[in-house]
């Protein structure tokens, strides 16, 4: 079977993320300075580095890369807006961010699903329980959520089909998706809260 040819070889996102930072670090400097500060920082992350070069060359990457990853951080992540949103959008449950874009998802009360809603609160309470037995603090909304998703794959999976199906905008696909992950993760902190509270 042929092997596709490559026309667009796109970076680790893990790399993406630390030449962003960089670039928004050194957002004002002048070129030169910014170029000292490239080389500092290129050599100090050098073997994380070499293994990106080395894996775009396997792929068929020919050119510098080391270029490709100085004009990606210099043009491209220094010159680009950082999304803020505000305390009360983010308490907002139809606003996400996707791709640096603030979207509203169109108001839409959508219930959880009485089965969700019951695994919630039993392995809240089971969580809490283990944590009274062990006598430490460490189960968090944060934490418990965490384990619910990785302890209740079918059961998510199914909610957020039912969710999805709901909305006619499906043009929105990203966004939609982003909502109800959200919308999930907030249910889960708030049974948290309401069964702690009592």
């Amino acid at each position: 079977m042929e092997q596709q040819p490559i026309f667009r070889f796109k970076l680790n996102e893990d790399i993406i993320g630390m030449i962003n930072r960089f670039a928004k670090i050194h957002q004002f400097d002048d070129r030169k300075t910014y170029k000292e500060e490239w080389s500092k920082w290129f050599n100090e992350n050098n073997i994380l580095f070499e293994e990106e070069i080395s894996r775009l060359t396997r792929l068929g990457y020919i050119g510098n890369i080391e270029y490709k990853m100085f004009n990606a951080g210099r043009y491209y992540f220094r010159k680009k807006k950082t999304i803020v949103v505000t305390e009360e959008e983010k308490n907002e449950i139809n606003v996400v961010v996707v791709e640096d874009k603030k979207i509203k998802i169109p108001r839409l009360y959508i219930s959880a699903d009485k089965n969700m809603l019951d695994a919630m609160d039993k392995h809240i309470r089971a969580s809490l329980n283990d944590d009274n037995d062990k006598n430490n603090k460490l189960f968090t909304p944060a934490s418990g959520y965490n384990d619910f998703c990785k302890s209740h794959t079918a059961l998510l999976s199914t909610e957020i089909k039912r969710i999805y199906n709901t909305f006619d905008n499906l043009e929105l696909k990203k966004e939609i998706s982003a909502f109800i992950i959200q919308k999930i993760k907030k249910t889960y902190k708030n049974r948290y809260f309401i069964i702690t509270r009592k």
